[in-house]
């Protein structure tokens, strides 16, 4: 729940990362330690299981990216998708893997951050605008 000084905020109340989210991240970041030190290499197929684990880790960047292709939109996840689809293509799997696994949860974490640093910033202004002026 969102304390008094929250200013109304409700969304202080979620969990900054969702246990769903950090599983993946978690799992994806696992499978690039796994596969970038070569132990995968004992199993065989190393480069077909860093295909699947980017698919399934960036499922949410790819869905989101779908979406904005429908409304026409060049977004961060547009960006990243293309990034992921050019990394796997040319066979560069464990960057896919870095990509998905820990460059977008870092740029999520620092978009919250600096929203939050933007919030805190015009709460803090106790001169409404335009009264200073007058």
């Amino acid at each position: 729940m969102a304390g008094p000084s929250s200013g109304g905020r409700e969304e202080w109340a979620q969990p900054f990362v969702e246990p769903i989210d950090l599983a993946r991240i978690v799992l994806i970041a696992g499978a690039a330690a796994v596969l970038g030190t070569g132990l995968w290499d004992a199993f065989g197929h190393a480069k077909l299981a860093a295909v699947a684990f980017t698919l399934v880790g960036g499922y949410p960047i790819f869905k989101e990216a779908i979406e904005n292709i429908v409304e026409r939109r060049m977004t961060m996840e547009l960006s990243m998708t293309i990034a992921l689809i050019a990394a796997l293509l040319i066979g560069e799997t464990f960057t896919a893997l870095l990509i998905t696994g820990v460059l977008t949860p870092v740029m999520a974490a620092l978009m919250h951050v600096g929203s939050e640093l933007m919030f805190i910033a015009n709460s803090a202004r106790l001169v409404p605008r335009g009264a200073a002026s007058s």
